[in-house]
This record gives C-alpha cells, structure tokens and sequence, in this order.
C-alpha cells in the first residue's frame, strides 16, 4: 500500500446524476478527491463549491474506499472523478487509481466501469510533460476506460476582488491545445455570469479569448450559466450568445434541483 492509497485523499464518494455538461442526467458515481491545492498558481476561487462545504473534508482513503467499492452488489459502471483538483495528484497515482477501480469490475466479471475527469486544466504544464513520464500515460493510455475529461477554466468571475491573474499565467495554453487535439474526447465547460451584466460581458470576452489562446473548436466547448436561474431574460442573452457562436449550452442540473451552498447562487 502506497502513501497515496493509505491518507485519507478522498473527500466523498456518492450515487447521483451528472449535473453539466454532454452527460448531462446520466447515473453517475461521484469520486471527489480532497485536494489541498487546486492551481498551483493562483489563490483558490472566491465562491469555492467543495473546500466551504460539510461533504468536503478528509474522509476516506483510497484503500477503504475500493474496499467499499468491491463489497457492492451492483458495481458502478460510470465513475466521474473530480476534486478539488485531481491532477495535482501525482499521475501516476491517479492512474492507477483507475486501474484499480477498472479491475473491480474484471475480477466480478460483470462490465469495466467507463472513468471520466473534471478537472481546471491548470495542473497541465510544460514540466508535467516534460518531466514526469506518467501523465501522457494517465490520459492517453493507462485510463483505457477514459471517455471524457471534462475541463473547466476558471474565469475572472472566479476571483477575489482586485486578486486577478492573466489568463496566460494560470494555463498553459500550448499544452491545452496539443490535449485537446490528441485525446478527442475533452470538453472545455465555463461558468457565465447572468445578473452582473458588466461580468457577464467579461466573461463571454473571456472564454472567445481563451478559445482562441487554446484553438479550441466550437463543438467542443459548453456554456453554463451561473444561477439562479430566475432572471429568464439575462439567461436568454447568455443562451443567445452561445447559439450566436456555435456553443454548446448546459443548464447545472444538480444545483437547479438540489440548490447550492455558495452566498452567490442562491
């Protein structure tokens, strides 16, 4: 047993519907891993949705949470595994993470669980590819049961006051590009704000000029608007936008039904 397997690096592990995104309403099995630093780079976001929550502590390891995961009569077949940020875990330990989830299923002979990520983008840099042999591995080969990894940028409205970095200081936009061109199954999704009409501009200025930086093809890109959803007119706008440049639109399913903890979207 490994370090990584033995701390307590799990935050919670729960049965729901995907809430965002191309999967959107599909049966899912949550993995959210407890992260301590989400970018390496820049303060955490101003509404964090995990780290201000009572589900979000240290409360199982890896090792207990397979043990859970085989004493299951009926074995998960889609795993989402998100954070916090599970890139700023060593990739091998993630990889084989997955591995280990996969065999569960193998060895029950019943089907190998489908594995998709959430994730910042801001963990993919120039040393992680240079330096460690094991991310190309972690998303391109090892997560063989892989099918999407799901990328979701931060943008300005994400920041503390007055606490602003430049798009190019938090991504690497090189590598975000070459991911996205390798692996075909990423999509990029980005929260717009609604009632703040200033912020909405910005944001929408935001996420053309991060499409462009990354040469991210329209089809692969998902707006999602923030809530509360109650203000059907400047929802209709950001919709508009979207359908005006060839966007995906996604609603956030989880927080329309089951609310959200954050001050900001209630």
């Amino acid at each position: 047993m490994t370090k990584f397997e033995s701390d307590k690096n799990i935050a919670s592990f729960f049965k729901t519907v995907q809430g965002e995104g191309r999967e959107g309403g599909q049966l899912v099995h949550f993995i959210r891993m407890y992260s301590k630093k989400c970018f390496p780079n820049r303060p955490r976001c101003s509404f964090c949705d995990t780290v201000n929550r009572k589900m979000y502590k240290e409360s199982m390891s890896v090792d207990d949470l397979l043990k859970e995961i085989r004493g299951m009569d009926k074995k998960p077949e889609h795993y989402v595994i998100t954070g916090g940020e599970p890139f700023s875990f060593e990739p091998i330990d993630i990889s084989n993470f997955c591995n280990y989830l996969q065999s569960i299923n193998i060895n029950a002979g019943v089907k190998v669980p489908r594995i998709d990520f959430e994730t910042n983008g801001s963990f993919f840099n120039k040393e992680n590819f240079e330096d460690d042999p094991y991310i190309a591995a972690c998303l391109h080969s090892t997560i063989i049961g892989s099918n999407r990894i799901n990328i979701s940028p931060k943008l300005s409205n994400s920041y503390a006051k007055g606490k602003e970095l430049a798009m190019e200081d938090v991504y690497n936009f090189s590598i975000l590009r070459n991911l996205h061109e390798d692996y075909n199954h990423i999509d990029f999704k980005f929260v717009v704000a609604i009632e703040d009409e200033e912020q909405r501009e910005r944001d929408m200025n935001d996420v053309i000029h991060f499409a462009h930086l990354a040469k991210i093809p329209a089809e692969k890109i998902w707006i999602m608007p923030m809530t509360p959803y109650n203000n059907k007119e400047m929802l209709q706008k950001v919709a508009d936008w979207a359908i005006e440049n060839d966007f995906n639109f996604s609603n956030r399913l989880h927080v329309q039904i089951w609310g959200s903890d954050i001050e900001v979207e209630k």
